[in-house]
């Protein structure tokens, strides 16, 4: 796990398989740095009405908000979650909408939760049929 040499940041999964309730005693016993979720969960966890308002005060320096398969997200039927999700967050925050393909639905979740968006495209010369990861990509991680 990425986490293991890194001990001042905890991590905590929303997804389904377990109660909002459990998944509320697990992130006040141990925390969250990091909370990985379906945006369906999360917005499920966000907006509890007995819960809104202490989220949203545990929310306040909420700074990164990562979305992967964005792409699908819209497809899928999650606008109303994401932007439940988007209005209880902080105005004041990264957000990173990851996709394989760049779509009209992309686009529109810019439209719903970004401000001053910015676009980063990795593309590979010559087939791209042939070769999906760039030869030339490097990872790279800071602690």
């Amino acid at each position: 796990m990425f986490l293991q040499k890194i001990t001042n940041l905890t991590c905590i999964l929303f997804v389904g398989g377990t109660t909002v309730a459990e998944d509320l005693k697990n992130f006040q016993q141990n925390g969250g740095n990091i909370i990985v979720g379906t945006a369906g969960r999360l917005e499920d966890i966000f907006s509890r009405s007995n819960l809104k308002l202490n989220m949203k005060n545990n929310l306040k320096n909420f700074e990164v908000l990562i979305l992967d398969e964005a792409d699908r997200l819209l497809e899928l039927g999650f606008r109303e979650n994401l932007q439940t999700i988007f209005d209880l967050l902080p105005k004041q925050r990264r957000t990173g909408l990851f996709s394989a393909t760049q779509t009209d639905e992309i686009d529109k979740l810019i439209k719903v939760g970004l401000r001053n968006p910015c676009f980063i495209q990795v593309k590979q010369k010559g087939n791209a049929l042939a070769q999906k990861t760039p030869l030339k990509l490097n990872n790279y991680y800071m602690v």
